[in-house]
């Protein structure tokens, strides 16, 4: 293992690089399709929007991924692999399962109401207990993958997988990694894999930590250019201008390496920028904001669309443009809204729930929740630990 202690700079950057690869993730799902003839006179937008969205939010689940790895392996240093799966349950899967169910009720009542529950019919296309309704809340199977949640399931996978090769991955990574690589090209490996690159990058995260491999040292110029330069050119090479969406095609994996070293490069050095460490307050709104973005996301759509308000008008990128904005103030709002209640009943909600226990630290090594990084030893302890508050060493 490398250093026992992390920086404070260092765990502003992770800090950082969460809060801007899950807003633009987000981003992914608002769905309008931009490139109707509605945008055609807008067409800067609408490439500017495609930029952002199809390309930079769909390569962050690389990044959070890289994080999510490297974290992990700071807290096997002392907590033990069946109580890391065993609060990753609790932490990622069943929020993920809670919402998906709030979505599948949203879509019911769509279908009971109107009749038309637009492409998310197939739901229910077998009865309400059908094995889709349950494929769907809980994400068993790749069948929909493109579900905004589905991120939440594969990082429950990988550290699952991870934590169960945990042995054979440190060893041999750098034979069992490109092998790896070439198999999610060729093969499907769904339904325990269905985005092969989820996983990959978290173990390439977790071998880094353990091999001494900072965040911070990856991070600098001499490497993460040199990354970025190679990275992309293949890419660019390899598809021919063309854009591709599969995730396990070669093109996507050196886009989303592309950009692993790009967001490293930028967030370590905006992270130095006192301005930009006061906005890392709102890093405790993410993990809300990711769970009720699509739900908030469905209820807009419905509202635009019942005052005519659609792709077809013009200024209708501007919403697109404002969308991940929207899911974060209403991450704030959820957010505030349960310490709220938590404080007038006396009460602390239940961690499914998805709300920050207040004054409570939750874990570091999550990359979807909010606490800053401590000392690397001290790090394990203070995950299971009620903490009074966010400190560094």
């Amino acid at each position: 293992m490398g250093p026992t202690r992390l920086s404070a700079l260092e765990s502003d950057q992770i800090r950082l690089c969460r809060i801007l690869c899950i807003f633009f993730m987000m981003y992914v799902h608002f769905g309008a399709k931009i490139h109707d003839p509605g945008f055609a006179h807008a067409a800067l937008y609408a490439d500017v929007v495609f930029v952002i969205r199809d390309f930079i939010g769909r390569a962050s689940v690389a990044v959070l991924s890289l994080i999510s790895g490297y974290l992990l392996a700071l807290a096997c240093e002392r907590v033990p692999p069946g109580r890391i799966v065993s609060a990753k349950f609790r932490k990622i899967y069943v929020p993920m399962v809670i919402w998906n169910a709030v979505f599948l009720a949203l879509v019911w009542v769509r279908l009971r109401i109107s009749g038309d529950a637009g492409a998310y019919w197939t739901y229910f296309d077998q009865g309400l207990l059908g094995f889709p309704v349950v494929d769907g809340l809980l994400n068993l199977t790749g069948a929909y993958a493109k579900h905004p949640l589905f991120f939440l399931r594969e990082l429950f996978v990988a550290i699952v997988l991870i934590l169960l090769l945990r042995g054979a991955i440190l060893r041999w990574f750098a034979v069992l990694g490109p092998l790896y690589l070439v198999l999610i090209t060729q093969v499907s490996l769904d339904p325990v894999i269905v985005r092969g690159t989820v996983l990959f990058f978290a173990a390439s995260g977790f071998v880094l930590a353990h091999r001494g491999v900072t965040i911070s040292r990856l991070s600098q110029p001499r490497i993460a250019l040199p990354v970025a330069l190679v990275a992309g050119t293949s890419f660019f090479l390899l598809a021919g201008g063309e854009y591709v969406f599969s995730p396990n095609t070669p093109e996507n994996i050196l886009r989303r390496v592309f950009l692993i070293a790009v967001a490293l490069y930028l967030t370590h050095r905006l992270s130095r920028l006192a301005g930009v460490r006061a906005l890392l307050f709102v890093e405790k709104y993410l993990f809300l904001a990711y769970l009720s973005h699509f739900v908030l996301f469905q209820v807009i759509y419905a509202v635009t669309r019942r005052i005519g308000f659609t792709n077809d008008d013009a200024s209708y990128i501007w919403l697109v443009a404002a969308s991940s904005f929207l899911a974060l103030a209403g991450g704030a709002a959820l957010y505030h809204l349960g310490q709220g209640l938590a404080w007038l009943h006396s009460v602390h909600l239940p961690r499914w729930s998805g709300i920050a226990r207040p004054q409570r630290n939750v874990s570091a090594w999550d990359p979807l929740r909010h606490g800053k990084l401590q000392s690397r030893r001290h790090l394990a302890g203070r995950i299971w630990s009620q903490g009074t508050g966010h400190r560094r060493d």
